[in-house]
């Protein structure tokens, strides 16, 4: 959302849709001030151990592709609350591995993770980005190898063996369509 004409100043930003209420409760809250960007980094100031206010940095600058500064906001999460009592370790420690792949143009942070983690959500978000980022390469070769990988680790996911099936369909990789 802009301010206004005369200043063209970002006040926040409101990424994906959740529903009309969660929408207009976002649309009312940047316009009076609360949890924009703006508001979380005054509020980290008052309160730097506030573990929910710097996730909400984190996400926020995540949302914007600044992965760089979302990192060590990410981190600070984890430093904070290693009994993952505010429920957002997993999350964090995702974005953090993503972003360093990202940032480094480097697939080992992802694979780091994916030998590490044991949050299945995760690990297939790290694939999935991983899957993205060898298609944008058109390594079609390692992009078949994640998928293989993938559906060895989740053989009863749909979702995997769908987006594989559709893989070799849109490639027309004729000597895969009986897998």
């Amino acid at each position: 959302l802009v301010s206004s004409q005369e200043t063209r100043r970002i006040l926040d930003r409101i990424i994906g849709f959740k529903g009309r209420e969660p929408f207009v409760t976002a649309i009312k809250d940047i316009v009076a001030g609360k949890n924009t960007l703006g508001a979380c980094l005054e509020l980290e100031k008052a309160e730097p151990e506030n573990v929910e206010n710097l996730y909400n940095i984190a996400v926020k600058l995540a949302d914007r592709q600044e992965f760089e500064q979302a990192i060590p906001y990410y981190q600070k999460v984890l430093d904070l609350d290693k009994e993952n009592s505010m429920g957002h370790n997993d999350e964090a420690e995702f974005q953090i591995a993503f972003f360093n792949s990202r940032i480094n143009d480097d697939e080992k942070p992802i694979l780091d993770y994916i030998a590490t983690s044991k949050n299945d959500k995760y690990i297939k978000k790290a694939y999935g980005q991983l899957i993205r980022y060898q298609k944008k390469k058109k390594n079609q070769e390692r992009v078949l190898e994640l998928y293989e990988e993938v559906i060895k680790k989740f053989p009863e996911d749909a979702g995997q063996m769908n987006g594989f099936a559709w893989y070799i369909f849109k490639a027309k990789i004729e000597d895969k369509y009986a897998r």
